[in-house]
């Protein structure tokens, strides 16, 4: 269990912002990651083959975006957990 404490995890910038969830946490660095500490499974926090999400993965890749906050939106009753996901960037308008 303790190995699961001092995990490293590899990614191309520093961490940028961390939120706690009912199943780990949440951090932003080049990307937003989800860890899980019971199983040391780390995963990245936006699906790529949800297409409702292509141009927030894209766009933030294109754009020289990248994670400055994440917070909790939904209610602490709420039977699923809601997050916003703030991106600091050059961004074009059309």
């Amino acid at each position: 269990m303790l190995d699961l404490l001092f995990q490293d995890i590899q990614t191309s910038e520093t961490c940028s912002c961390v939120q706690f969830t009912s199943r780990g946490f949440i951090f932003g660095s080049d990307k937003f990651f989800h860890v899980n500490p019971m199983t040391g499974q780390v995963t990245e926090f936006l699906d790529k083959t949800d297409t409702s999400l292509a141009f927030a993965i894209f766009g933030a890749s294109q754009c020289d975006s990248f994670p400055v906050a994440v917070l909790k939106v939904s209610p602490e009753d709420c039977s699923e957990e809601e997050y916003l996901l703030c991106f600091h960037g050059n961004v074009s308008r059309l």
